[in-house]
């Protein structure tokens, strides 16, 4: 899910990622990135690379990701056994 994650001033301030997203702390999280909040920041090629433990590969554009949404999205579909 893409979403803007409030600032706060002390570390120990934070919130659980399930307070601050539609996603609930039942879903697994396998990797978290961050991206500029304006996306004509970053060049027009840049890609977010994932790979699962069998070894599949996906490349994706940035530029093709969802801004920051209400909304979860799915960036890689992992066959079932595989993380």
């Amino acid at each position: 899910a893409a979403h803007l994650i409030p600032e706060t001033k002390k570390l120990s301030g934070g919130s659980a990622y399930f307070k601050v997203s539609p996603l609930t702390e039942n879903d697994p999280l396998a990797a978290v990135f961050s991206l500029p909040s304006n996306k004509s920041s970053i060049g027009e090629e840049v890609c977010v690379l994932t790979m699962t433990r069998f070894g599949m590969v996906k490349k994706s554009l940035i530029s093709e990701l969802p801004g920051p949404s209400s909304q979860t999205f799915t960036l890689v579909r992992v066959n079932e056994g595989d993380r």
